[in-house]
């Protein structure tokens, strides 16, 4: 008889609470280290990243940080090597993205969990990004949708 053991995965939700308690720095790093290991691998675990990495970088751009100021002018890419020396961009800009609609982020983020892609503190960034991109696509859907029934 084999042995089995029970594991218990945490929700998308419970990583993104404990995300929330990452330093945005230190979260963006991960993300962006999680980025470059996902090149020439995973188109869709990089977009995954990259969608999760981006709404880390807007809560960079309210702060008052020094990449605070480029966080609100540029896009993600030129923010990378600025956060850490790993990111080249002559290696890693020639690498792409794609879109992804918020099923497609959500389902894409419960495979990397169960597959245990990156480690805990990444994870947990990735679903914290993860889950303020969803819900600012949400919000700005419904804006949309009040915006086209009062005309």
């Amino acid at each position: 008889m084999l042995n089995k053991k029970l594991i218990i995965m945490k929700t998308i939700e419970e990583y993104a609470r404990l995300g929330e308690l990452h330093d945005v720095m230190d979260a963006l790093k991960l993300l962006t280290q999680a980025y470059i290991s996902q090149c020439g691998i995973s188109l869709g675990n990089r977009t995954i990243v990259y969608d999760a990495a981006e709404a880390w970088l807007e809560r960079l751009a309210w702060m008052d940080l020094p990449l605070s100021e480029m966080a609100r002018k540029g896009i993600l890419v030129e923010v990378m090597p600025y956060i850490t020396s790993e990111y080249v961009p002559e290696i890693y800009d020639k690498y792409d993205i794609s879109g992804m609609s918020q099923d497609e982020l959500m389902e894409g983020c419960t495979q990397i969990i169960q597959e245990g892609i990156f480690d805990e503190a990444t994870i947990e960034v990735l679903c914290s990004g993860i889950m303020k991109a969803v819900e600012k696509e949400v919000k700005l859907s419904q804006e949309i949708e009040t915006t086209n029934a009062s005309c």
